[in-house]
């Protein structure tokens, strides 16, 4: 893991983190490793914590730079 944000009451926590994934036996040239945002939502109950939401996605990554094409003007419709 190599971040982390939590907030916490004395019911419920909220644990947002990301993590690096990278195959393992991986050598130099290799991809980058995988970034994941996950958020996971815990409920204090009478047996114990409990996960009631989890939900992770890749990270987004550095955008492109722009292009011509990129300050054309844009029509919706």
């Amino acid at each position: 893991m190599t971040h982390l944000e939590s907030v916490s009451g004395v019911m419920f926590a909220v644990h947002s983190v990301h993590e690096n994934f990278r195959l393992e036996g991986a050598r130099a040239g290799d991809p980058a490793p995988a970034t994941i945002v996950a958020t996971n939502v815990y409920l204090r109950t009478a047996g114990g914590w409990r996960m009631i939401v989890h939900h992770a996605s890749p990270a987004p990554g550095a955008l492109p730079p722009p292009t011509a094409e990129d300050s054309a003007p844009k029509i919706l419709h």
